[in-house]
């Protein structure tokens, strides 16, 4: 009997639940349960319960409730359906999750009144506790959203700072690379003016050359050194502004031999020969110099173009991920509205709560009044009790003096009786003698 009036308020518990969450329920679906309602109830759970779980669970419900309704006359097709979408397993796994131990199909083809309640309960007491927690974890959530927001930005500009610094110090690789070629090539060049100036000091003709001739020096120097700057676009303007340079210093010697001695022409045209080999050789090495380089910054390229699409590849990736963020953050504020009509109703409960406690607070200070006052009577009885009890104590010890002074008169008359009731007893001895004789 108990257990049907507590099963009984629990229904009752139940519906009223789920009729202020906008399920249109009643307590006969609790007493005579039937498949469709049952498989009913547990979509609408799961509806709640939807943001924290796959959604296609839902679908899954759904599809197996329109099963149940099209198959219900033939039992083995209904088995076969359940089976065919997995809901068994999925229902059994997630109620066995929240304490409700060995579901299964008959819970929802036939299900009990007994049965049906305690695993609607289970889902009821669990969602409830569910929202609740969702309600607490708002305030810690939005913090954190905000965070990965600000990280999310931080990462954007973390990348674009690198691709600055990747440009930065390319340039300022290819800035030191020409710097050196452009050292090489001047320190080649004075080598080569400088071995030219001493075998022409030793053989006792020292050149002098005048200010125009430096000139032209230097810009051949200043040409050499452009042409090496720009050495992938400009490369034959470089070539052909060396065979340039190459026809004015031949040019040069010529008329430097017309003006020196004709013993010093034999000399001057071996020391210009070796010094026009020299300067092949150095033109040479550096040709095959530009040309390494050429590789090198062929290969540099390719590996940059690999790295540029491994980082469209995480670019792509990052904006799958971002998408992925705005899907969940769509789901939560659906939750937030859902949680906020709940809110809305545990408010008014609270407030049905809190009047009814009001009215507890009013009745246990008039029934506490009204003990204290009985308490206060009980005291003043008690303390008459005690004093009957003590008058009473009083007069029992009276008689007691008085049944002792009885007593004690009748132990004296008994003592003074005692031999006359010896003789009695030894006349009546001898009567009976007498009587048998």
């Amino acid at each position: 009997m108990e257990d049907f009036r507590s099963r009984s308020l629990a229904i009752k518990e139940l519906v009223a639940n789920l009729r202020e969450c906008g399920f249109s329920v009643s307590e006969l679906d609790f007493h005579k349960p039937t498949s469709s309602r049952t498989l009913d109830l547990y979509t609408f759970f799961f509806k709640l319960l939807d943001p924290w779980m796959i959604p296609a669970y839902r679908s899954l419900l759904d599809n197996a409730k329109d099963r149940l309704q099209l198959a219900y006359i033939d039992q083995t097709v209904v088995f076969n359906a359940m089976e065919d979408i997995t809901i068994h397993g999925f229902l059994k796994d997630f109620l066995s999750m929240i304490s409700v131990p060995d579901f299964d199909l008959t819970d929802i083809l036939t299900p009990t009144p007994q049965r049906q309640t305690f695993i609607v309960l289970a889902l009821n007491n669990f969602t409830v506790e569910a929202l609740r927690c969702k309600r607490h974890m708002l305030p810690l959530l939005e913090p954190l959203k905000e965070q990965a927001e600000t990280f999310d930005r931080l990462l954007a500009e973390k990348d674009s700072l690198e691709k600055l610094l990747k440009e930065k110090q390319k340039r300022k690789e290819e800035d030191n690379r020409l710097a050196d070629l452009k050292v090489s090539e001047n320190e080649k060049i004075r080598e080569t003016l400088f071995e030219y100036r001493k075998e022409s000091e030793v053989n006792g003709t020292s050149l002098k050359l005048d200010r125009e001739k430096r000139q032209r020096l230097k810009d051949s120097v200043s040409s050499v050194h452009f042409a090496l700057m720009d050495c992938k676009s400009k490369y034959t303007v470089f070539k052909d502004n060396i065979d340039i340079d190459i026809e004015k210093a031949e040019a040069e010697m010529k008329e430097l031999a017309h003006k020196t001695d004709i013993v010093k022409q034999e000399q001057l045209k071996k020391q210009q020969e070796l010094a026009q080999h020299r300067v092949e050789r150095a033109l040479a090495k550096s040709r095959s110099e530009l040309l390494d380089q050429l590789k090198q910054s062929a290969a540099e390229n390719k590996r940059l173009e690999a790295e540029l699409k491994r980082l469209w590849q995480s670019v792509e990736t990052m904006q799958k991920e971002k998408e992925a963020a705005l899907d969940e953050e769509r789901e939560l504020k659906q939750i937030i509205n859902q949680i906020e009509i709940n809110l809305r109703t545990t408010e008014l409960e609270m407030e049905k709560c809190d009047e009814q406690d009001a009215k507890l607070d009013e009745t246990k200070k008039i029934y506490w009044e009204k003990s204290i006052k009985q308490d206060d009577e009980l005291r003043e009885t008690l303390k008459e009790l005690r004093r009957a009890e003590d008058a009473l104590n009083e007069e029992t010890k009276g008689f007691q003096k008085q049944i002792n002074e009885v007593l004690s008169a009748h132990m004296e008359v008994m003592e003074l009786l005692a031999p006359k009731i010896q003789l009695l007893d030894a006349q009546m001895e001898r009567l009976l003698l007498e009587t048998e004789d």
